[in-house]
């Protein structure tokens, strides 16, 4: 009986801890496609933010499954007018392709195409990260970039919540719970 109830008050802290256990997001020093020099995560104006980071060409087809949700959700500002007020978030939300490696020379091609393909009102919601990558992946624990990852950073820069893979709506319910806390 004894070792059920010290196995049993082990796994609550082991399981309190890794629910509590925040690292904090890696310094990035970025540009948004509107020219604008972003330095995460102290750029977040005391605010929470939401952020997807693409490491591949295969990840950003899984990124852009976000685009639509992520904006609703967090970038789209509510109508005052309306007959059904909706909720918004009031936190920050970047989508970041990240070029490393060689792909830093495709830095230029990538942006214009970028900016040519987005309304240049949500162009300072895409950041990109040119510089080596290595040091990121290994502090946030980012083990494959296939696919995009999600972060939820805290007002102080720690991160809350983490996900990978393309959109879905338990993944952002995940998001909105951690924003929410």
């Amino acid at each position: 009986m004894n070792k059920i109830k010290f196995l049993t008050a082990i796994s609550f802290c082991v399981f309190n801890s890794a629910v509590f256990a925040q690292i904090p997001f890696p310094a990035m020093e970025c540009t948004s496609l509107d020219g604008k020099k972003i330095s995460l995560p102290v750029a977040n104006a005391g605010k929470s933010t939401v952020l997807g980071m693409a490491f591949s060409q295969k990840a950003e087809k899984e990124l852009s499954t976000w685009f639509q949700p992520a904006f609703s959700a967090f970038i789209e500002k509510p109508d005052v007018n309306a007959i059904i007020p909706m909720d918004s978030w009031d936190v920050n939300c970047y989508f970041v392709p990240v070029f490393s490696g060689v792909l830093q020379a495709a830095a230029g091609k990538a942006e214009k195409k970028m900016k040519e393909g987005l309304d240049k009102s949500l162009q300072q919601n895409v950041l990109l990260f040119k510089g080596k990558a290595d040091e990121i992946k290994s502090s946030l624990k980012i083990d494959k970039t296939d696919s995009p990852w999600f972060f939820v950073i805290d007002s102080t820069g720690n991160v809350l919540y983490s996900t990978s893979g393309a959109y879905s709506e338990a993944k952002m319910e995940e998001i909105e719970n951690a924003l929410s806390k």
